[in-house]
């Protein structure tokens, strides 16, 4: 079935719908393409990964590891409709495609798992700096948002170097199968940014993987920063937390480049936080990452604009042609830093999770 048929609701759509949409893929694509789903266990849904091409080069997107942030999901699937229209794959890539990662969170309506047991053990997953560059907090990777219960279970973001949440077990399985050379995950933040001119509020945050300079002044944030009571604790963890070498940090700025060099919109470089995420996975096996935020301002609880898949595209050729190299990783540190305080997700509105369940009044 056509993304046409599924229009007034792509941004919500189903899992199920989802599925049905991926099984589709390879009787219309003119490339390559195979489909897989992934179980997460009993009671619980399945991932579906999208492969696309047969070239040397391979690619992997992720989208909705927080599943509330429906922008970087539908990015993934606007991407997919894109690559496999004909001469739209650059010759020698392959891409596979993981549109949600956290589809039980998607159809909870919640931005966690749902995992709402706490296991034991310590889950202390890092530091951010979203809030306060100066002011480095910890968090874990297990929680409960206090305004939203329901919000219960794994912060995915945090739990690719732990085999507590199903959902990044699955999905690291099939990437270390995949052996990708690059990888972007896609996410959305709420801005306190005002609506443009012409109404759109996107912007396109840019996530490097964190140096070892970054690190360092975390450090010193901390000493500075922390009371007497919590400091000796935090730089311990701190102190515990990998860095990625130097090399794959460079490959990651070029990644952010490129991006800043082709898209014709508002880009900005997002705080880095140092965690147990993805792309420190990743770069123990030598793949650099980058995390794209499609941050929408205060007016909806997503962006005004729908993503487009040409965002990513030249980025992608150059990783084809191996063009991408060439690029001047000190670029990245030219792009201006994020001028919009970010906000805390608005917690989705009964009906909008009846459409993420796929009720049949969203239809």
């Amino acid at each position: 079935m056509r993304m046409r048929a599924y229009r007034k609701r792509w941004l919500w759509l189903p899992n199920s719908d989802l599925e049905e949409w991926a099984r589709d893929l390879p009787h219309r694509a003119a490339s390559r393409v195979a489909v897989r789903f992934l179980p997460t266990g009993k009671d619980r849904d399945s991932i579906v990964a999208i492969e696309i091409g047969a070239g040397a080069r391979r690619v992997a997107v992720l989208g909705q590891v927080h599943a509330e942030e429906l922008n970087g999901g539908v990015l993934a699937r606007n991407l997919v409709e894109r690559l496999i229209e004909p001469g739209a794959l650059p010759e020698g890539l392959t891409v596979c495609v993981y549109p949600r990662v956290n589809p039980t969170g998607h159809r909870l309506g919640i931005r966690r798992n749902g995992l709402v047991v706490k296991p034991p053990g310590d889950h202390f997953a890092g530091f951010t700096t979203e809030r306060d560059p100066e002011n480095p907090t910890m968090f874990d990777a297990w929680g409960q948002n206090p305004t939203n219960p329901a919000d219960v279970g794994f912060n995915l973001t945090a739990c690719w170097s732990r085999d507590s949440a199903p959902e990044t077990v699955a999905v690291r399985q099939d990437l270390d199968a995949f052996m990708p050379h690059f990888a972007f995950d896609l996410h959305g933040a709420r801005l306190d940014k005002p609506v443009a001119s012409d109404g759109d509020q996107t912007l396109l945050g840019l996530i490097w993987l964190t140096s070892s300079s970054e690190k360092s002044r975390l450090e010193r944030a901390i000493v500075k920063n922390s009371d007497v009571a919590t400091r000796a604790d935090k730089l311990r963890r701190l102190s515990e937390l990998s860095i990625p070498p130097q090399h794959i940090v460079e490959h990651s700025q070029r990644m952010a480049a490129s991006i800043a060099e082709s898209v014709p919109r508002e880009i900005a470089a997002f705080p880095r936080s140092i965690f147990t995420g993805l792309g420190p996975y990743l770069a123990a096996s030598g793949i650099p990452s980058l995390i794209i935020e499609l941050g929408y301002g205060t007016e909806t609880p997503v962006t005004t604009e729908v993503p487009r898949a040409a965002w990513l595209e030249p980025t992608l050729t150059q990783i084809a042609r191996g063009t991408i190299e060439e690029i001047d990783p000190r670029q990245a540190l030219d792009i201006s830093v994020l001028r919009y305080p970010i906000l805390p997700h608005r917690p989705m509105s009964a009906m909008d999770r009846a459409r993420m369940a796929g009720a049949r009044h969203s239809r």
